[in-house]
């Protein structure tokens, strides 16, 4: 049996042996720690650091070096052109999951909430395309062999002309359109669904009917992150529906077929306040309106924001604003610098330095410049401006904040002027004639906007008229009626020459009374009543001056008859 002393210089042997384990543990960690930092590239501050595509921030993500480009390495590093790249819904390399998708989302909102310019583009591209928005009306469809134009010779316009006959259904149906309109304040919800799709990349609306408004449907947002798939209970689900897993593809919360991820068939939404498998409901396709924006392909499940490309670029432009302007109104302060000889000891460059508290409390080391002040050099020390005090120097970095903000106005072929404030290097009329890029981008997502708008306005007709609205449960009404949508001018307006370009094409019988009156921004049913409260009276025409109406000698004064015709009368 060991001694006392034995055992307690086997307890020091062991404390020794592992203090010198830990030691090694911790040099190997530290030397692991040394070789990963001077692996990693140099970030700039806590904006750069945090990558918004990356949930634990700061990851090297991209396309090889760049630390900071938002693109989620997951998604990157899987391949994009491969059979079964994009099952499932998914769009490598923007997103491959779930989680995936939701990142570009955030990134895309705090892009928008942080940055003016993203703020700009947002409102630019909703003024241009969406304006005051797009009017609805109801209309005939046109079936071979019905009569070109239907008239009705009983009741005869102001000016008697014969005037289309009316459509009972047409009236009604435009009705009962207009009221679901006012009851579900549609026109704030144009421009919103263009937002919601321009950053977010889609914009989901759950139809529902709605008692308090008369039974026409009503419109209820549901937000990206609330799509999602069902978890533990889709096979359950598929038991309830009859198909097969096999065949069916939850992923992203949008069922479709595996071999046919572009037509839906049931969204499952998830509660706002708890996203629990007992806390979900499951629509069919026919009541959800999910708007993708143009540009994704039609087999990706779900949308990629505007903002993907540019997404490095827009917090860059706000970094260097933001050095800039600080960088100006330091260099503002100095308002002159003196040097001393050697033997005298003023106060330094630096200035009186000391703690500053920031906004979330924490003290650091600062000079604060907040007045206009003198600097003092000592002997030893040289005074030596940045690049904003140089003259020359300065001008670069107006340049490259140029440059960035054209290429990020190249993603929506906006005119420099527009993104950036600065119209001195383009010409702002040359920029938004007919022709021009930017707008024919707008044309071309108002487009796509009035098709996606027409197909909801055609759902709700479509309710009104089996749920009985339109007087008697019809069906397939969309085979007798159709919506025409018209479209705010991209273009700014010259009203002179619009209004004699509508006139000829009225004259021509092209154009409708009714759009004439769209176009104009007037109402054509409220001007016809103030027409008939009202009438306009023809401008009377002075063909010539009839028999015994007094002459008009007001053109003789001051010009008398010369005297020998007066004598001669």
């Amino acid at each position: 049996m060991p001694t006392f002393l034995e055992t307690l210089g086997e307890r020091h042997r062991v404390a020794e042996q592992t203090q010198l384990l830990q030691l090694q543990r911790e040099e190997r960690v530290l030397a692991h720690l040394r070789a990963r930092a001077q692996g990693q590239q140099l970030l700039e501050d806590a904006w750069a650091s945090s990558d918004p595509y990356a949930s634990n921030g700061g990851s090297v993500a991209g396309l090889g070096s760049a630390a900071n480009d938002l693109f989620h390495p997951s998604a990157l590093g899987f391949h994009s052109a491969r059979p079964g790249s994009r099952q499932h819904g998914g769009l490598p390399p923007y997103y491959r999951t779930e989680m995936q998708h939701w990142q570009l989302v955030d990134a895309a909102r705090i892009l928008e909430a942080m940055c003016p310019t993203a703020v700009c583009i947002l409102d630019v591209l909703t003024q241009f395309c969406i304006f005051t928005g797009f009017t609805f009306k109801i209309v005939r469809k046109k079936k071979p062999g019905d009569a070109a134009h239907a008239i009705d010779k009983s009741p005869a316009s102001p000016d008697g002309e014969p005037k289309p006959a009316s459509d009972p259904l047409v009236d009604k149906a435009q009705q009962v359109i207009d009221k679901w309109q006012r009851d579900v304040d549609w026109p704030a919800w144009q421009p919103e669904l263009f937002r919601r799709t321009r950053r977010d990349g889609e914009a989901f609306l759950v139809l529902e009917p709605d008692e308090a408004a008369g039974g026409t449907l009503g419109l209820r947002s549901v937000e990206p992150e609330q799509v999602k798939e069902p978890q533990g209970v889709a096979p359950q689900i598929n038991r309830e529906l009859g198909i097969s897993g096999r065949d069916a593809s939850w992923r992203f919360g949008i069922l479709t077929s595996k071999e046919n991820t572009s037509i839906p068939i049931k969204y499952n939404v998830v509660s706002q306040y708890n996203d629990t498998t007992k806390q979900h409901t499951v629509y069919d396709a026919d009541e959800v309106f999910h708007l993708k924006t143009e540009w994704i392909d039609r087999q990706a499940k779900r949308g990629i924001s505007d903002f993907f490309s540019v997404a490095n670029d827009l917090p860059g432009v706000k970094k260097l604003l933001r050095y800039l302007r600080e960088g100006a109104t330091v260099q503002a302060s100095i308002a002159w610098v003196r040097e001393h000889p050697e033997g005298m000891d003023p106060v330094g460059l630096a200035g009186a330095g000391g703690l500053t508290t920031t906004r979330t409390g924490q003290q650091m080391p600062a000079t604060v410049f907040d007045q206009v002040r003198m600097l003092d050099v000592s002997a030893g020390m040289k005074y030596t401006a940045g690049p904003l005090g140089v003259s020359g120097k300065n001008s670069a970095l107006i340049l490259v904040l140029q440059a960035v903000l054209r290429n990020i106005g190249a993603r929506w072929q906006m005119p420099e002027g527009i993104v950036s404030g600065d119209a001195s290097n383009a010409n702002m009329a040359s920029a938004l004639v007919a022709e021009a890029p930017f707008v024919r981008g707008c044309e071309a997502r108002q487009w796509f906007y009035r098709n996606g708008y027409k197909q909801l306005v055609e759902r709700v007709l479509d309710h009104a008229a089996v749920t009985g609205l339109l007087g008697g449960a019809r069906e397939n009404i969309l085979d007798d009626l159709e919506v025409s949508v018209e479209m705010p001018p991209v273009v700014p307006r010259k009203a002179k020459e619009e209004t004699e370009r509508n006139a000829l094409l009225n004259e021509r019988g092209i154009l409708s009374n009714q759009t004439w009156s769209s176009r104009e921004d007037l109402d054509f049913e409220d001007e016809q009543a103030n027409i008939e409260e009202d009438p306009i009276e023809p401008p009377s025409i002075m063909l010539g001056m009839a028999e015994g109406e007094p002459q008009d000698d007001t053109a003789k004064e001051g010009n008398p008859e010369p005297e020998s015709e007066r004598a001669t009368s």
